[in-house]
């Protein structure tokens, strides 16, 4: 079974990062890395189905939510900010 999950999940990582040059093309813009945020949100979703809790997923999303946004604002001189405000 875990060869079936390493060849399908090699096919998706293919597919994602096929299609985020793809869409790089169309805005003048270079992709770099690996495509994180799908394959996190992959593999959450395999999480959700295994019952962990939705607090779970959110804060997991917004872990990488923030440390991609911290990145950014550096490299344009910004100061990091919060990317989830609790209400």
């Amino acid at each position: 079974m875990s060869g079936e999950t390493s060849a399908a999940d090699e096919r998706f990582k293919a597919f994602m990062i096929g299609n985020l040059g793809k869409a790089a093309e169309q805005f003048g813009a270079t992709v770099t890395g690996e495509p994180r945020f799908g394959w996190l949100l992959r593999s959450l979703a395999f999480g959700v189905a295994a019952g962990t809790a939705p607090g779970e997923y959110a804060r997991a999303k917004t872990a990488l939510v923030q440390e991609l946004t911290d990145r950014a604002r550096a490299e344009r001189g910004l100061p990091p900010e919060p990317v989830w405000e609790k209400r």
